[in-house]
């Protein structure tokens, strides 16, 4: 996982792109950025802009200001991937000289590095992408942020909460919080303050939806998940926790030759190793072939959820029909 810069007082850029999908990591990344640099940079001195509604050109004129009775300005412009192509050329100028009194920031999922304005950043040493932990990750991850909490997570409720949860960070994050304050004054976090506090509407219902998947129960998935979203739960969600499963079966299947003990293969998909029979079981129901097209599919469902104005759960009732309709 490539982590936010090291952001140290008196080694200070210019310009910072903090970039990366999770817009946790983002807001981790402001945040050290103007509590170690931009900590004395009064809101006098302080704009903050939205990418899709700014004039480079004003904003590059605000830069060019000195900063007023203060040793620097900051400006921030968010979300910088719905910077509008025609407002590039100015930025990019900028970048050849900025102004050493103005902090900008640029905040976002991407930018391209293919552009001229990616290729100028990388060039110049302000782009910082900053890549989400990996499945493997997602439980150290948790632990560290319990930490910053100053809160203690033992690696089993950690590995649970992934379990629930998937690899949504924001969601990770919420979920942290709320076992922090339902464990409260305990700071020492356990599997079962995550089974009371995160799993108690979810376990069974979600768990027993993956399994019914694996076994390739059609009937049984369907009424599985219409209970779970009926519970209120998100079809993103559930569609991200789904792209999981397809994913540790599919890496079932491309370890299943090595002869890895349950333990080393469950280090190695990101599960716990009293699941790897289940899962092996599940992953000899499919071909290879089926649970690749499954989980490419994954994007297309997850942008008609977003989009489309159909029932979310009849979009993931389609999605478990074309995934277990046809045996093998």
């Amino acid at each position: 996982m490539n982590s936010a810069p090291k952001f140290k007082s008196g080694e200070l850029l210019p310009i910072y792109a903090l970039l990366s999908s999770e817009g946790v990591l983002v807001q981790d990344a402001l945040k050290k950025l103007k509590n170690v640099i931009a900590a004395d940079i009064s809101e006098t001195n302080t704009e903050y802009f939205h990418a899709a509604e700014v004039k480079m050109d004003k904003i590059v004129q605000s830069a060019q200001t000195l900063p007023f009775l203060a040793k620097r300005r900051f400006i921030h412009i968010g979300h910088v991937e719905k910077l509008k192509t025609k407002e590039h050329d100015a930025l990019i100028k900028y970048i050849e000289e900025p102004n050493p009194t103005t902090l900008l920031c640029l905040s976002g999922a991407k930018i391209d590095q293919r552009t001229k304005l990616g290729k100028s950043l990388v060039k110049h040493k302000f782009l910082f992408n900053m890549t989400p932990p990996n499945q493997k990750e997602l439980p150290r991850w948790l632990i560290e942020r319990a930490r910053q909490h100053q809160c203690t997570l033992d690696m089993d409720a950690a590995f649970l909460m992934t379990d629930l949860i998937g690899n949504d960070l924001a969601l990770l994050e919420r979920s942290l919080e709320k076992t922090i304050l339902y464990a409260h004054p305990h700071k020492d976090l356990t599997f079962e303050h995550i089974q009371e506090c995160v799993a108690a509407t979810r376990l069974n219902s979600v768990f027993e939806l993956t399994d019914a998947i694996g076994e390739r129960q059609l009937e049984q998935a369907l009424i599985l998940l219409n209970k779970v979203i009926s519970g209120g739960e998100s079809a993103l969600l559930v569609l991200s926790m789904l792209a999981r499963h397809l994913r540790q079966l599919i890496g079932i299947q491309n370890l299943s030759h090595y002869g890895l003990s349950d333990y080393d293969l469950a280090k190695e998909i990101g599960s716990r190793h009293f699941l790897i029979k289940p899962l092996r079981e599940q992953a000899s129901r499919f071909t290879h072939e089926e649970l690749k097209h499954a989980l490419q599919r994954t994007s297309d469902f997850d942008m008609r959820l977003k989009s489309s104005r159909v029932p979310p759960a009849f979009i993931l009732q389609e999605f478990l029909s074309t995934l277990m309709s046809t045996e093998s």
